[in-house]
């Protein structure tokens, strides 16, 4: 049923739209990409071996992003990256703009020394993009079942708690 209600449709667009405007903004400022353009929501970031380690450090300024080699068909040859989604922004209603400053944010940051202010730097600028958003935007829900407070609520809970 979901898949086929309007706002499904506008949500798949936007993830699409949101991935490739991460793209751009990466690509602005020099990153290497895997796949490009994207056909889906993952951005495969080239990661250098020095750069690895600046996932935990990511981590910490409250952006999360998933580290791995990519595969080929020798298994001797493999390549760094890293995974990026544009399917949690787009949920919490980033828009295409707002993915575009992720991207430069993102590759200003691996070029930099990743020192504390650094991390501080991209902390505050993720906390000022999401500190008015919801943790799930009503823009992808039918507009029969837009969540109240009380759902919020319960929602949060259930994925802190687990129930």
């Amino acid at each position: 049923r979901e898949v086929s209600c309007e706002e499904f449709a506008d949500y798949s667009q936007a993830v699409l739209d949101n991935a490739r405007a991460l793209e751009k903004g990466l690509q602005e400022t020099g990153a290497e990409l895997f796949c490009s353009p994207t056909e889906n929501h993952l951005v495969l970031l080239k990661l250098s071996t020095e750069n690895f380690p600046a996932v935990e450090k990511l981590e910490q300024a409250g952006l999360l992003v998933k580290a791995e080699n990519l595969l080929t068909s020798d298994d001797k040859i493999f390549y760094p990256v890293l995974r990026l989604s544009s399917l949690d922004p787009t949920t919490r209603a980033l828009t295409e703009d707002d993915m575009f400053k992720v991207g430069v944010t993102l590759e200003n940051f691996l070029k930099s020394k990743q020192d504390a202010d650094a991390i501080k730097k991209v902390q505050k600028f993720v906390e000022k993009m999401v500190e008015h958003l919801p943790l799930f935007s009503d823009d992808w829900l039918p507009e029969d079942e837009v969540m109240n407070d009380l759902d919020s609520d319960l929602m949060v809970k259930a994925m802190v708690y687990g129930f």
